[in-house]
């Protein structure tokens, strides 16, 4: 068991190579009847998948974990196995599951005491309300969540929780407030990908209130920063951002090419978020002078959001719908 569970840890060797092997060690496990040896390898196997993208066998695979965790009272498996199929769930946009599994780890940790762990399960769960417009929840979550980090020193889950109130309070057009909180994640975040996160959502606050100039600035500047982040879909929501703010301040319809562009990038990202961001960019841009395809992107986005039940964005484009 322990030379196969080994090898298939090894980076170097090919995926299927990896899991030919930790099936090896599965199967082994399981003729043994060891549940130590079970759990190890079913944490691993689930991991193995969730590398190849393969969700579904992931989440089934940790479900097998928590299940053999709970049978043996082993708290310790038992919330990282939950917040693993919490992670993998979320990975497929499945976030009524997803927040259910979070929930139930941070419960697991609370009973250990695990101030670290509880506090990063309070941090998924907060970030998914705030996905789901649910601000007033996700407001009181992190305010909780905060309590906890006065025991434990965890920047950057510090300022993920300063992040979402920062953008809760700007999505209720609080925007004084909303500069508060960022600038408070900002300076709190010792990760300079983070920092580049917040900075772009500073510059939506200044475009929100308004202050294209500012925006406009901090967005090109950004873009200059994000070149070189190998994750491209940062790069292509600020470039996004960018354009419709140009559009804001313009009324320049030459930019519709470009904005459509944009919510091909976000489709091809998979981020349901930014795909609802897209399709409301391209509602308000064609609103005042092609109405038919103002009903096709907002009946779009209304479809979208109601897909992951994000009440604020269903209810804008039916407003959206009535005034096309």
């Amino acid at each position: 068991f322990n030379t196969v569970y080994n090898q298939s840890a090894q980076k170097d060797l090919a995926y299927q190579e990896r899991l030919k092997l930790i099936n090896q060690a599965y199967h082994l496990a399981n003729e043994a009847n060891i549940d130590s040896l079970l759990i190890k390898t079913l944490r691993r196997k689930a991991y193995l998948h969730s590398l190849n993208h393969q969700q579904d066998s992931a989440i089934y695979f940790s479900r097998q974990m928590l299940n053999t965790a709970t049978r043996i009272n082993d708290s310790l498996f038992m919330g990282m196995a939950a917040n693993r199929i919490g992670r993998y769930y979320k990975d497929v946009q499945v976030l009524d599951s997803s927040y259910f599994y979070f929930e139930r780890a941070k419960k697991v940790y609370e009973d250990l005491g695990d101030s670290l762990q509880i506090v990063k399960n309070y941090t998924n769960m907060v970030t998914m309300l705030s996905d789901a417009g649910e601000f007033a929840q996700s407001d009181e979550m992190a305010i909780e969540a905060l309590s906890f980090l006065k025991t434990i020193e965890s920047p950057s889950h510090e300022a993920t929780l300063y992040n979402a109130m920062a953008i809760h309070a700007k999505d209720q057009n609080e925007l004084q407030e909303a500069l508060y909180w960022n600038e408070l994640a900002n300076s709190t975040t010792t990760s300079d990908r983070n920092r580049l996160i917040y900075l772009s959502n500073r510059a939506n606050i200044y475009k929100d209130n308004g202050e294209y100039d500012k925006a406009i600035d901090l967005y090109m500047s950004l873009l200059d920063d994000l070149k070189e982040d190998s994750n491209t879909d940062n790069y292509n929501r600020t470039n996004n951002n960018l354009n419709f703010t140009r559009w804001l301040q313009t009324k320049d319809i030459g930019l519709e090419d470009d904005l459509l562009q944009g919510l091909e990038l976000r489709k091809e990202a998979g981020t349901k978020i930014g795909e609802i961001a897209s399709l409301r960019y391209l509602t308000l841009f064609y609103l005042d002078w092609n109405q038919s395809k103002t009903r096709i992107y907002a009946q779009d986005m209304y479809q979208q959001a109601s897909k992951i039940k994000h009440i604020d964005y269903q209810l804008e484009a039916l407003q959206l719908l009535m005034q096309a």
